[in-house]
């Protein structure tokens, strides 16, 4: 297997879990679930989403696990007793000691912060110019002073619309709210230098996860196995999977399917 193969492996298995995606359900929704509290469409969406959030699953897990727990039955009563009653017969040496190492302390922090503030406040030795070598002031004032030449600034990197950066996979197509035929569903973006891969979802209007997949170059096109009702919107999300664990994703952008 070439090294590309041996990336997109590796990239497919071990995907990161330790933070919630942008389209996880609310923590009431995860908790409701947990507690069989779910049922009709809202239940469908949350295990639709489950199937692709290891993140969500480890919470659905851990609330379930946490009502499975058994709470530890209670000490007995003599037994608190005789704990009271060792604790209100420590000696009072204990507790003047105690005081003196106290009072040793604070004396020791006050004597520290004293010489601190001595330190501080000390008058340093006056400093005088030699007589042979007069400071000189600069006599040109700032409004004096030329500008840089147009040519000699340095140029301020391009932003796109005001709102990309420059690792955002940019979509070129669809444009936002474009009207795409059925047939003709072919994602397209501008390639982030020192990407590993990307990552495109597909998901309705109303957030439910349609379709994902991952390509190693800038664009995608989507199966003929997958459908898409006509005059339906739909929103689309590319991330770029960067070295060291890093990652880029753009905003997501709605079209519209039409018929061909």
């Amino acid at each position: 297997m070439h090294g590309k193969g041996l990336v997109y492996f590796f990239k497919t298995r071990l995907k990161k879990i330790g933070q919630p995606r942008w389209n996880c359900p609310h923590d009431s929704q995860i908790a409701a679930y947990a507690d069989h509290q779910l049922a009709g469409p809202a239940k469908d969406r949350v295990e639709a989403h489950l199937a692709d959030c290891e993140f969500c699953r480890n919470q659905v897990g851990y609330l379930i696990r946490c009502a499975n727990t058994t709470l530890p039955e209670p000490p007995p009563d003599s037994l608190l007793q005789r704990a009271k009653k060792l604790g209100e017969e420590r000696p009072r040496a204990e507790v003047r000691a105690f005081w003196q190492w106290g009072k040793i302390a604070a004396a020791t922090a006050c004597l520290v912060v004293i010489a601190t503030v001595a330190l501080q406040h000390h008058p340093a030795g006056r400093t005088t110019a030699p007589a042979n070598h007069p400071i000189v002031l600069p006599t040109q004032t700032p409004s004096q002073i030329a500008p840089p030449a147009p040519g000699a600034m340095t140029p301020r990197p391009t932003v796109r619309s005001g709102h990309k950066t420059l690792l955002e996979p940019a979509l070129v197509f669809p444009t936002p709210g474009a009207m795409v035929p059925e047939d003709q569903i072919d994602f397209r973006w501008e390639p982030v230098a020192g990407t590993i891969d990307y990552e495109v979802k597909l998901l309705s209007a109303e957030g439910d996860m349609v379709w994902t997949d991952i390509s190693l170059v800038s664009n995608l096109r989507l199966p003929a196995e997958v459908k898409l009702e006509a005059g339906k919107k739909y929103f689309v999300q590319v991330r770029a999977n960067l070295a060291e664990g890093k990652s880029a994703q753009s905003a997501p952008l709605t079209f519209t399917v039409t018929h061909h």
